[in-house]
C-alpha cells in the first residue's frame, strides 16, 4: 500500500518552486493543488516515504501511451486521498486537464 503524502497545510512555493517568503516568514496555507503537482512532476522514487506515489510526467513526453499516462495519474492520486473525478489530455497542444478532491 502506498503511503499518502500529508496533506492540509504546508510550506507554499513561488512558480519557481521556491519556498514563498511574505512579510520576512515562509508562507504556509493549504497545499493540495501544490501536493498534487508534485505527484505528477516528481519521478518515482523521488520521495524516500512514497518510492511509488509519484507520477512522473516526464517520462511519458515522448511516448504514445495516453491511457497509460492517465491511469497511472488516476492510480496515484486515489492512493493519496484524492479520487480524480475528470481528467482529459489534449495531444494537439499537450494540455492535462483534471478534476481531482481530496477526500477528509
Amino acid at each position: 500500500m502506498l503511503q499518502k503524502f500529508n496533506k492540509m497545510n504546508d510550506f507554499i512555493n513561488d512558480t519557481n518552486d521556491d519556498m514563498l517568503i511574505a512579510n520576512g516568514d515562509f508562507v504556509v496555507d493549504v497545499s493540495d493543488e501544490q501536493g498534487q503537482g508534485h505527484i505528477l512532476r516528481a519521478l518515482p522514487g523521488s520521495f524516500k516515504n512514497v518510492p511509488d506515489g509519484t507520477v512522473g510526467l516526464e517520462r511519458f513526453l515522448l511516448d504514445d501511451d495516453i491511457d497509460g499516462m492517465l491511469n497511472d495519474i488516476r492510480e496515484k492520486f486515489k492512493a493519496d486521498g484524492c479520487p480524480v473525478q475528470k481528467i482529459s489530455y489534449d495531444e494537439e497542444t499537450g494540455d492535462l486537464a483534471y478534476y481531482a478532491k481530496y477526500t477528509s
